[in-house]
């Protein structure tokens, strides 16, 4: 009787597992060839970055997922990462991975941020930020602990504590720590691209009374594209134009980020959806 009982705990265990898990696996993600589709599991799918334009060191790969809005492929990676078989240094390993989970962070966002999702699944992306923010700042602290100096190491920081605010009480209690690592991060190095974009990002997503702006937010990422900020502060500021309802100039800027990366799948989807075409 025990040894059944027993059996039938272990039997419901992994049938609730395997449940779980295939719902993460078939979940469609713009990097998937048509939308509706259902992606490989990450234990599968081979990712194009393995294979393609000899993109074989971790950060061409991180960036390349990152400019195809490849889920799959920042999983892999970040799986690869966390054995360092790359045989890297720690202090590159650890920010590395904290990279990837502020990737994943960025793209359920963009989920969110994009799409008319329903109130269930816009949470789920919600909690699954704020679970792969936790999860990214334990290796950003470890990398800052590493090297205190880093401005990266401390943009990502920053940027990670953002992603864990899912509401007003998590946004008097990470909000303040994102801001003070991304100001350290412009302290310590000016010409940070991505911590200029990092501040944009507060202006454009928090609410006025937590210091949101979107004309500050439209300054921002415009000068973050004079100082070589790639497709991404293009989207961003066609964003913050969206705000200001400066349709025009919001279309040039989603323009903008096409001809810089054609695969840009946010800028896509935004000009199809200002064009009545959604």
């Amino acid at each position: 009787m025990f040894n059944r009982l027993v059996y039938l705990l272990l039997f419901t265990f992994f049938a609730f597992s395997s449940l779980s898990v295939y719902g993460q696996q078939n979940r469609v993600w713009p990097d998937d060839e048509k939308r509706g589709t259902k992606r490989k599991p990450a234990a599968v799918q081979k990712s194009p970055a393995n294979v393609e334009e000899g993109s074989h060191t971790p950060e061409a790969r991180l960036q390349k997922a990152v400019r195809h809005f490849d889920e799959n492929a920042l999983a892999v990676l970040t799986e690869e990462l966390s054995a360092n078989t790359f045989g890297e240094a720690e202090y590159k390993v650890e920010l590395l991975l904290a990279k990837c989970h502020l990737a994943r962070c960025d793209l359920r966002r963009f989920m969110r941020k994009t799409y008319d999702l329903e109130k269930k699944q816009d949470k789920e992306y919600r909690k699954e930020e704020a679970e792969l923010a936790e999860a990214g700042l334990v290796h950003a602290q470890r990398a800052l602990e590493l090297d205190p100096r880093s401005s990266e190491a401390h943009r990502v920081a920053g940027e990670l504590y953002i992603h864990e605010i899912t509401g007003p009480i998590a946004g008097f209690r990470f909000g303040p720590k994102g801001r003070t690592e991304i100001e350290k991060a412009i302290e310590l190095d000016p010409k940070n691209p991505e911590a200029r974009r990092a501040i944009g990002l507060m202006y454009l997503y928090n609410p006025a009374i937590n210091g949101g702006d979107p004309k500050k937010a439209a300054e921002t990422f415009d000068s973050v594209v004079k100082m070589g900020g790639d497709d991404r502060a293009y989207v961003l500021a066609g964003r913050a134009y969206l705000k200001l309802e400066n349709l025009s100039t919001a279309k040039e800027r989603f323009a903008a980020a096409l001809k810089a990366n054609p695969k840009n799948v946010e800028a896509k989807e935004l000009l199809k959806q200002m064009e009545g075409g959604r």
